[in-house]
């Protein structure tokens, strides 16, 4: 109960607010209440802080181990020791908080707060540290493991805590703001060559461009999604493809009888494209309708690649010849000896059909344009505070946004040839497609 006023006090009461009306002081009923309450807030813990008389009371071996005195006055005061220890123990944020306290803010959690007040700041705390995790993947995240405590979010640098009596302030933390619509291009390469690149005479894929187009898609899918985990509002568009697909210059038989190794090479890197596109689409990858479409052929100029076959000449089935025909374009097959052929201009003449079979090839990357909508990932940006009964916990975070980042590591391209793992002839496979394909003519 309110103690009742003398009369001396009432008369300075009355004194005080009719200089506060005159605008002369603080407002006296308003100080009165402010007083009560601080104190009320200095008994809202049980005991006014003293050990003795606070049944709550707790120590923990691992994280907080007062003196041996204290720990036996704690245990005879909490007849809850054990139940209660085990209880904080079990929450996911336990260890995060405690973590951070220094000595001092150990003792008033554990010595001076109550049981309600511990649980109230550590689902606080857990709330806070889940808070920088996308809404939906925290959902896939506390679904698979209840625990999750969100400390492992990419915008977490850091954080801290303060723990003291009564209300504290926050100060605004200056955050950089992420723009709401960021872009990056992708430019994954495909390269292969040899003898099942294509089909003999044919602009069909065989069985090592098959497998290299599908782990081109599967490259290209995999950045996509990595991005879509942090950024969903996520879209992919093609707006450049690529390709160089050549010929040996062994002169075109079978289907392709009578056509040149330009219709060949171009057939083919048509194909490759009308490939690669669908396959694109599947992915969710849309193809701009504006895309910059590059169709090359072989580096000789007319869609092939390498020198002429010799006079002598061993095919692949081991039959060989000593009159084997040569050509100018593919299409017309001439006759002759050595000396006759395209020695000087193209290189040693070929003497087998293996020799041949690096000649064939297709090289080709797409540049993907991949924009994400990145609104509202600042949140939450600011010091968070949780005030209980008298104390306050004061959370800080270290904020970093999201940097947005799409291409592959250095490196990463994995590729079959020579020059090691993620190497094509000592370079990468990247730089070796750009390479190769400003060598090749342009349809």
């Amino acid at each position: 109960m309110k103690r009742k006023l003398t009369i001396n006090e009432e008369l300075n009461r009355m004194k005080g607010l009719m200089s506060y009306e005159n605008g002369q002081h603080k407002n006296p009923i308003i100080s009165e209440q402010d007083d009560d309450e601080e104190q009320n807030d200095d008994v809202t813990q049980l005991g006014k802080g003293r050990l003795k008389d606070n049944p709550d009371a707790l120590y923990d071996e691992e994280l907080y181990k007062p003196s041996s005195n204290i720990q036996k006055k704690i245990k005879k005061a909490n007849p809850n020791f054990d139940s209660q220890l085990a209880e904080l123990k079990k929450h996911p944020a336990y260890k995060l908080m405690v973590g951070r306290m220094d000595r001092n803010e150990d003792k008033i959690f554990f010595e001076i707060l109550t049981q309600e007040s511990r649980k109230v700041f550590l689902d606080k705390t857990l709330e806070f540290l889940r808070s920088f995790t996308n809404k939906k993947k925290l959902e896939r995240k506390i679904k698979k493991d209840p625990n999750f405590t969100g400390i492992e979010s990419k915008k977490l640098y850091n954080w801290s805590l303060d723990v003291e009596k009564g209300k504290l302030s926050k100060e605004k933390i200056p955050v950089e703001v992420v723009e709401n619509i960021q872009s990056v291009e992708l430019d994954i390469p495909l390269y292969v060559q040899g003898k099942t690149v294509y089909k003999d005479n044919s602009p069909e894929p065989a069985e090592s461009l098959i497998n290299e187009i599908k782990s081109w898609v599967s490259e290209v899918k995999n950045k996509v999604d990595e991005i879509k985990q942090n950024f969903p509002d996520t879209t992919a568009v093609c707006t450049e493809v690529d390709i160089a697909s050549s010929c040996s210059r062994l002169r075109n038989t079978g289907a392709y009888e009578g056509k040149t190794w330009n219709e060949l090479s171009k057939d083919r890197s048509e194909k490759v494209y009308e490939i690669l596109t669908s396959q694109l689409n599947s992915i969710g990858v849309t193809v701009s309708p504006e895309i910059t479409k590059v169709l090359r052929g072989g580096k000789n100029g007319n869609g092939s690649s390498g020198p002429d076959p010799a006079n002598k000449f061993v095919f692949d089935s081991g039959k060989n010849t000593k009159k084997m025909r040569y050509s100018k374009d593919g299409a017309q097959p001439l006759s002759g000896p050595d000396k006759d052929r395209f020695v000087g201009e193209y290189g040693k003449l070929l003497d087998t059909q293996e020799e041949s079979h690096q000649y064939k090839f297709c090289s080709a990357f797409a540049k993907i344009i991949v924009k994400a909508k990145s609104e509202g990932e600042e949140e939450p940006l600011q010091p968070e505070t949780i005030y209980h009964k008298g104390f306050s916990i004061l959370l800080n975070p270290t904020y970093k946004p999201i940097k947005f980042k799409g291409k592959p590591a250095k490196g990463s391209y994995k590729s079959k040839g020579g020059g090691g793992k993620n190497n094509v002839h000592g370079v990468t496979k990247r730089n070796k497609v750009k390479n190769n394909n400003t060598k090749c003519f342009v349809f």
